[in-house]
């Protein structure tokens, strides 16, 4: 199980969904990356075309993460009732918003998730009680994207049911005064606090990025992420296109 690997520090790979169709989600299936983070906090894909793209990735035995709305109870029971693997909820700001959303995610009298697991218990497959029992199996992972957050931190690491802590690096450029550049030395300072807090505390760091080119990647790999979100299904096709599209000019206009 891929919260096994996650209790074991074992670190691991994954790109984002964002289009929500179905033929990528199959792409992504085929790619032997661990796990695929299906995004609802900035995609305008819907719960019809969410529900395609997890079952054929689930049909690969791929596992996968959904991020979250902000802060929102009914679109993350639904999410769960879908049967994903994993729930990331985006700027968790304090320790008070990260009960609050993890309690989202568990049945009373932990929690307040109300119950009507559709998918989750493949139709009916699953006894219910079963599926109750095992409640853990879940990985649940907070974003920290802010300064606000990282003054925070030392507070919200105390919640056990947190499995893993994601820094949303554009995010705590901006919010940081910087647009799009987490590499700038305010927001890598704070950015480096974090990580720091979070390994003094034994947890699991995780980061989600844009971009493919391997020295960044192998920066945040240096910096001790254990769990690297990187590349979407966006990016890949734009820069497919972009560049075909630059071959075939070059051809065309090159000499005979």
């Amino acid at each position: 199980m891929i919260k096994d690997k996650i209790k074991r520090g074992n670190k691991i790979i994954g790109t984002h969904l964002t289009m929500g169709n179905y033929w990528i989600a199959d792409i992504f299936g085929m790619s032997g990356i661990d796990y695929v983070w299906i995004d609802t906090e900035h995609s305008p894909l819907d719960y019809e075309e969410l529900l395609q793209c997890l079952t054929v990735l689930k049909a690969h035995g791929t596992v996968v993460f959904v991020r979250t709305h902000i802060d929102d109870f009914n679109h993350t029971k639904r999410l769960l009732d879908m049967g994903i693997d994993g729930i990331i909820f985006p700027m968790v700001q304090d320790t008070q918003q990260a009960e609050k959303c993890l309690s989202y995610t568990y049945y009373p009298p932990k929690g307040i998730r109300g119950f009507g697991p559709n998918r989750a218990l493949e139709y009916g497959r699953i006894n219910a009680a079963d599926y109750m029992k095992h409640e853990e199996a879940l990985c649940r992972f907070v974003q920290i994207e802010t300064p606000l957050a990282v003054e925070n931190l030392e507070s919200i690491v105390q919640n056990e049911d947190i499995d893993g802590f994601i820094i949303g690096p554009c995010d705590m450029a901006v919010s940081c005064g910087v647009l799009n550049n987490p590499w700038n030395e305010q927001a890598i300072a704070v950015i480096w606090k974090a990580i720091e807090i979070l390994k003094k505390h034994g947890k699991y760091v995780g980061v989600s990025i844009g971009d493919t080119d391997r020295d960044t990647q192998k920066k945040w790999l240096d910096m001790g992420v254990d769990m690297i979100s990187a590349g979407s299904d966006t990016d890949y096709v734009f820069k497919g296109i972009i560049n075909n599209s630059r071959q075939l000019s070059e051809l065309i206009s090159s000499p005979l």
